[in-house]
């Protein structure tokens, strides 16, 4: 169990809350949980995954792919896979340790390649102290289909994507 708090006065009450309740032990200031490394930075925390984002790298054979930095070429047009079959098991965890990724700390991998970007991360510097949101929705031609749209959205609290 983590927490996350500005002011010391109120980290030793929620302590003391919680240690009367159940047993624990105090292990101090935390640097790594989950596979996500923990830095403070600029009075607040960092989230970063860069060496998880190179293990997966190296264990689908991607280590000596190019970085990029855009998210994804605008003028690319979506079409149907009409290539090699490709090993269900493999696509699965490939997609399940991106989703982790995305989820964790990097929802940026929701769509821009994860080399140029590794030691990327999330902020947390405790303002704006309101959750802010923003949406975007678009048009994408698919060449043998009909039109069709995207949406996408990310939610803010604390300076740092939540969602």
């Amino acid at each position: 169990m983590l927490f996350f708090e500005t002011d010391d006065l109120q980290v030793d009450k929620t302590e003391s809350l919680i240690t009367s309740k159940f047993v624990m032990t105090d292990l101090g200031e935390v640097d790594m949980i989950l596979g996500i490394r923990i830095k403070r930075v600029n009075k607040g925390i960092a989230l970063t995954q860069s060496h998880y984002v190179e293990k997966i790298l190296k264990k689908f054979n991607y280590s000596d792919c190019s970085p990029v930095s855009t998210s994804m070429d605008p003028r690319v047009m979506i079409i149907p896979n009409k290539g090699l079959a490709v090993s269900q098991l493999e696509y699965s965890q490939a997609l399940g340790c991106l989703m982790y990724a995305m989820i964790s700390t990097r929802p940026d991998t929701a769509y821009v390649y994860l080399k140029g970007t590794m030691d990327y991360g999330l902020c947390y510097l405790g303002y704006p102290s309101v959750l802010e949101g923003y949406s975007n929705a678009r048009w994408i031609t698919h060449v043998e289909e009909d039109r069709s749209s995207t949406t996408n959205w990310v939610f803010l609290r604390g300076g740092g994507a939540i969602s």
